[in-house]
Parts: structure tokens; C-alpha cells; sequence
């Protein structure tokens, strides 16, 4: 036994008074079953970055960095189970740059920064690595005139825990499709035309994979809400019924301690309080949460996080 998270009908045969289903689900083993999964993470994805600029000349298709992201978040909000998505894509983030120089602390500045402004649990960043045709093939002229032409496209996506800017998970996808646009036209990624085509399909069908790889590593990470406001045994957490929350939940309370290393590296840490609390008040993105006991708060202050693991 175990999670079901999709199921899809397969085949149905009707026979005299009998209706017989094929169908096939995407089943998390029971041991991966977890009370985190009752509840959706919020996810923010960032604009990609492409790389090498040069290889989208054939198409003009520079803009994939952004519609293949557009894409992805329309997917996830669609097909996962266990995120709630929003997306920043009209302006590129530093993530490439300082990834390209192994700038982590940098890149967790960036990512708990943009958990802050968006109110997001966990930060998505994305590098396209390659959207070349094989060189060999291209630079004869019976290649184009075939009217086949194979389009590699590579990702690689990193996603972060914005309460502490720690890397979760990285995981490159890569495959290959026709390209069937004649060489000269321009092609507009976010249209019918290009995701209709078989190297359209093919990027979609990498998303997908995408997406079920999020789900999985992030189905039992604790859910987390951040504190924004503190009154007497009362807490706001900036999650709420479109994560998932109903009245009645319990979770517990972490207090903030950030510290320093002896090398004058900055950590985010957290002590667990003896408080509990239990949602009384919903909305779409709060919850409202007091002390069962009617118990006032020590050292509870906003930006501490209220979690179910």
C-alpha cells in the first residue's frame, strides 16, 4: 500500500451488466507516507537561464528560458499533488552568475530573499545547458535539406529550502527530437505551433518528469509556515486553505537563532519551543492558530516558523 499520487484511465470494456477498468497510478510506497503530505509546499520558480545564447539562433527561440518556466508552473499547479506554484519570470535572478562561481552563500542570500518576498517555502532556479543541433549534421547542406533535424535540449534544475537557503535536490534531464521548423523562420515558443511539435512535445514530456521528481522529494519535507503575527496565545502563519490547512490542525513552534561560524559564516537556526498550536482561523493563504491551553508566548516573535512534520 501506499500514497496514490495520479491515476489515469487506461482502457474500459463494457460487457453485458459489467464495467472493466485498466487503469495506471503513480503509487509512493507506504514507507514514504508521512503527515507532511497532507499539506502543499509553496513553490516559486524563477526564470531559467540559457547558457549558451548562441545555439537558439536557429528559431530565435531565446525566449525558451521563459516559456519553458511558464509552462512548468501552469503544469505543476495542474498535475502535483504536493505544491502550490507561483512564478517570477519577467526578469532573470543572479542564480546563474553566482552559480558559475560557486558563490553559495551568495546564493543563499538570494534564495531566502525571495522566500521573504514571496512568501514561498522553497525557491526553484534552472540553467537550459544545451539547445544545439549536432554540428556535424548541420554544417552539410543534404542535412537541411532532409527536412529533419535533430534539436538536443538539456536542464538542469536546482531547488532550495528558502527558510535556510540550503540546496534540497539538483537533477539534470537531456533528450533529443526533430526539429521541424524550416531553418530561417522564427518560431514562437509560447505558441501551439512549437509545443505541438515533436521537440515541443519532447520538452513537455521532460517537465512532466520534472514534476513527479518534485513531488517525490518534497512530499515529506515539513510543511512550514512563517510567523507574521504574534497576540497573547495567538499566531498567523502566512500559510493557509490553499495549502492544504483545515481547522483543527496542530503544529509545532520554532524559535529563530541565527548564528555565526568561527570562519564568520552566517546560519539559520531554529529551537524547537515547548508551544503548540491549533488552527482556528482560515483563510486562503493564513491561518490563525492559538494555544490550546490558553498558554502566552515566551520568546515567539514574528518571523519564527510554525511546522508539521
Amino acid at each position: 500500500s501506499g500514497s496514490v499520487n495520479s491515476i489515469e484511465l487506461v482502457e474500459e470494456i463494457h460487457s453485458d451488466n459489467l464495467i472493466t477498468v485498466t487503469i495506471r497510478a503513480d503509487i509512493f510506497p507506504q514507507e514514504k507516507k508521512c503527515f507532511a503530505v497532507d499539506f502543499k509546499k509553496s513553490l516559486l520558480i524563477t526564470r531559467s537561464h540559457l547558457l549558451q545564447r548562441e545555439q537558439a539562433n536557429i528559431g530565435e527561440i531565446y525566449l525558451i528560458d521563459k516559456a519553458a518556466m511558464r509552462k512548468l508552473a501552469v503544469q505543476l499547479n495542474q498535475q502535483s499533488t504536493f505544491t502550490k506554484t507561483s512564478s517570477i519570470l519577467n526578469n532573470k535572478t543572479e542564480f546563474s552568475r553566482l552559480n558559475n562561481s560557486l558563490a553559495s552563500d551568495e546564493i543563499s542570500l538570494l534564495t531566502r530573499s525571495l522566500s521573504d518576498s514571496t512568501d514561498s517555502q522553497y525557491i526553484m532556479f534552472s540553467e537550459i545547458t544545451n539547445v544545439s543541433f549536432d554540428k556535424q549534421a548541420t554544417n552539410s547542406w543534404s542535412f537541411w535539406q532532409q527536412g529533419i533535424y535533430p534539436r538536443n535540449f538539456a536542464i538542469t534544475f536546482y531547488l532550495y529550502n528558502g527558510v535556510n537557503g540550503e540546496l534540497v535536490w539538483q537533477q539534470r534531464y537531456q533528450n533529443t527530437a526533430p526539429w521541424t521548423f524550416t531553418k530561417r523562420i522564427k518560431v514562437d515558443v509560447d505558441g501551439n505551433a512549437f509545443w505541438q511539435s515533436e521537440y515541443g512535445m519532447m520538452v513537455e514530456n521532460i517537465l512532466d518528469k520534472v514534476i513527479k521528481d518534485i513531488d517525490e522529494n518534497i512530499m515529506c519535507e515539513p510543511s512550514r509556515g512563517k510567523i507574521i503575527q504574534v497576540e497573547g496565545n495567538q499566531v498567523t502563519i502566512n500559510i493557509g486553505r490553499d495549502h492544504g490547512l483545515k481547522i483543527g490542525d496542530e503544529f509545532s513552534l520554532l524559535h529563530l537563532t541565527n548564528f555565526t561560524s568561527n570562519s564568520g559564516k552566517s546560519y539559520a537556526g531554529y529551537n524547537l519551543s515547548p508551544y503548540k498550536v491549533k488552527v482556528t482561523k482560515l483563510s486562503r493563504q493564513t491561518a490563525t492558530a492559538i494555544t490550546p491551553d490558553g498558554r502566552l508566548f515566551g520568546n515567539i516573535q514574528v518571523e519564527d516558523l510554525a511546522v508539521r512534520y
